[in-house]
């Protein structure tokens, strides 16, 4: 089951109180998008930060299944971010 979720009214406490929870699921099925689960020396975290939540999902769920390194910035990384960001971009 999924419950679409919009967040333009959270607080700040709340979006903190989010984002601590959400930490605690990043690597597994349950991740929201909340929270970065990438480093801050990640070279894609400029277009990871501006991702919006769904499109971080995304992201991490198509990695997470890859088996792929969370962090990592390979060929592979990028081709899955590029496709992910230009499929949200076009309203698909």
């Amino acid at each position: 089951m999924s419950i679409k979720v919009g967040l333009p009214d959270v607080t700040f406490n709340a979006l903190c109180k989010l984002t601590e929870v959400d930490r605690e699921l990043i690597g597994s099925s349950d991740y929201m998008g909340v929270a970065q689960f990438w480093s801050w020396s990640h070279p894609q975290k400029t277009r990871l930060s501006r991702a919006s939540i769904s499109a971080r999902r995304k992201i991490h769920h198509a990695l997470v299944k890859g088996g792929l390194d969370l962090d990592g910035d390979t060929g592979i990384h990028r081709s899955i971010i590029n496709v992910v960001l230009e499929k949200e971009e076009q309203g698909l």
